[in-house]
């Protein structure tokens, strides 16, 4: 390839020159990567809602540059400055670049998730406003989509088979068991954000899938289908924002929970009934089940 040397640029040496060309090889090589993850096929529905909305950012940032070029080809004057040019591009370039060392690898839903989440974090607590925006905007479509399944199954005990869900199940004995899924470093395989609450997650399933199974249909079961909204204004500390918010949500579930077994329980009347013997016995309420139960008693006691 041949330069042409009837261009110069009068405002900057070669030295600068050098610099600003080198900072845009950066900041394309990171865009690139970020393209690049887009383009690979992924399974697992968080990585691809993750992807998405990395797409709707890089396709913000086409537009951006296609009116900048329409705009410099429009230009009555032949003289055009890369300093200029760098300044009003580097705080769109700039938040890609962050994502460098994210978008760099393989990841799990989990390991992605907690990287977006920590991002977020350190970027709103040190005041880098526009990238945490921007991290935001990628994070909070990603959670929203991991937390579906979490939600079907706090609320009715359904649990879908996907590489993003921490729990798992097995069967024994007839009897469906469920269980925290494990990594290799025998760690609860969720995000590390969602650690504290997860007891309260499999407990809450655990218990909508036993109201399910006694087969009691009520529709006085309250229903739940919101989604938490977390706190982005960037005016409070968001770690403890969505700390509290997160909870509050599980907590709202895990009531749910708690609300449908009780439900569950006070309509099935043989169980009250059941209780109703047992008191009975206990307190001698009735002389024929007292005889019943104490000649029992004797027979295991003497061996009879």
């Amino acid at each position: 390839m041949q330069i042409n040397n009837d261009y110069r640029l009068d405002h900057a040496s070669a030295d600068a020159l050098g610099s600003i060309l080198r900072s845009f090889a950066d900041y394309g090589s990171s865009i690139n990567m970020c393209r690049t993850f887009c383009k690979v096929p992924s399974k697992t529905p968080t990585i691809q809602s993750f992807s998405a909305a990395l797409s709707a950012q890089l396709n913000s940032l086409n537009t951006k540059l296609a009116n900048l070029q329409s705009q410099y080809a429009n230009l009555n004057t032949h003289t055009t400055s890369l300093i200029v040019l760098q300044n009003t591009l580097q705080p769109d370039l700039e938040v890609f670049h962050s994502l460098k060392p994210l978008v760099s690898g393989p990841h799990t839903s989990t390991s992605l998730l907690t990287e977006l989440h920590e991002l977020a974090c350190h970027s709103n607590a040190i005041g880098d406003v526009p990238f945490y925006k921007f991290v935001l905007r990628l994070f909070i479509p990603t959670l929203e989509t991991y937390l579906r399944p979490l939600h079907a199954w706090m609320t009715s005990g359904q649990l879908q088979f996907s590489n993003d869900f921490f729990i798992n199940h097995s069967q024994e004995g007839g009897i469906q068991m469920y269980d925290l899924t494990r990594d290799a470093n025998n760690g609860v395989a969720a995000p590390r954000f969602m650690l504290p609450v997860i007891n309260r997650i499999l407990a809450a399933g655990k218990t909508m899938a036993f109201v399910n199974r006694m087969s009691v249909a009520n529709s006085s079961i309250p229903s739940s289908d919101t989604f938490p909204q977390f706190e982005t204004n960037g005016v409070n500390p968001f770690e403890q924002a969505f700390e509290m918010t997160l909870d509050a949500w599980i907590t709202e579930k895990y009531a749910l929970a708690s609300e449908s077994l009780k439900v569950a329980i006070h309509d099935t009347s043989e169980i009250w009934r059941e209780l109703d013997r047992v008191h009975g016995i206990y307190s001698m309420l009735s002389h024929q089940n007292m005889t019943l139960f104490m000649d029992k008693l004797f027979q295991k006691v003497y061996g009879l």
